[in-house]
């Protein structure tokens, strides 16, 4: 099957590269032809050292990207976590948690945003994709944090597009379920488990679980030249959970 080449001559910023949908982001853009700038608080191969909560590495990043690159066309903001303890009672939730989850989820995303803004292509292709989750639609009730800065990302997504559409930069965000990634594991907590989880969302999810590259799909759609017409815009895509209600 031959590849498209839609992003031939494209500077991609890609956040949260290093594992998951942004891997998975990250190596579909470069099959497509981008250059990508992978970030990530984890060290790797082509991986530049930025935690998004921090604003000299976010600074840091900026000038190694623009040093080279002073043009940059798309920008993938894949940087998430859950809060470090689930299913707890509002009552016994801890402040410094929620602030934790709101400086990465949400404030994490405006320090690139910020840092990257002014250098987005001003010649009508830029665009931004923002990751959200279904949780910010219809939140479970057992990580309220999480899908209040998922809802605030909706918010963030909506409001820049009005902001940014006079400059002809589209932003949108991608509203995923359950997906094959570190997150399962970071819930299961074992392996055992792990596969147990992934087993029971295939049998329950009307359209099974969905992986990394299906979800990188359709962020590559939106940040190409295929979504023109596309801005301001939260695309659910949890195989029907939240449109059914299901839960697993």
């Amino acid at each position: 099957m031959t590849i498209q080449q839609r992003f031939t001559g494209r500077v991609c910023v890609v956040t949260g590269a290093a594992s998951g949908i942004g891997a998975a982001v990250a190596t579909a853009l470069s099959r497509e032809g981008a250059q990508v700038w992978r970030l990530d608080r984890r060290q790797g191969p082509g991986i530049i050292r930025c935690d998004v909560t921090n604003h000299q590495d976010v600074e840091n990043a900026q000038r190694t990207v623009l040093a080279e690159t002073p043009v940059v066309h798309h920008i993938y903001n894949g940087v998430g976590i859950l809060p470090p303890r689930g299913g707890v009672p509002l009552e016994d939730e801890d402040v410094a948690e929620w602030n934790q989850v709101f400086d990465t989820n949400v404030i994490g995303m405006l320090r690139i945003l910020k840092a990257f803004g002014r250098a987005l292509d001003s010649t009508g292709c830029a665009s931004v994709v923002n990751m959200s989750s279904d949780q910010s639609l219809v939140p479970h009730g057992d990580a309220l944090s999480y899908a209040a800065s998922k809802a605030a990302v909706n918010s963030l997504t909506v409001g820049l597009a009005k902001q940014w559409v006079g400059r002809r930069t589209r932003v949108n965000a991608v509203a995923p379920g359950a997906v094959r990634t570190g997150f399962i594991d970071e819930i299961a907590g074992s392996g055992e488990r792990r596969d147990s989880m992934h087993d029971h969302a295939d049998r329950v999810l009307p359209l099974g679980l969905a992986d990394p590259a299906t979800t990188a799909a359709l962020v590559l759609f939106l940040l190409s030249d295929d979504a023109r017409h596309i801005t301001g815009e939260v695309w659910r895509c949890d195989s029907a959970q939240t449109l059914l209600g299901v839960r697993f």
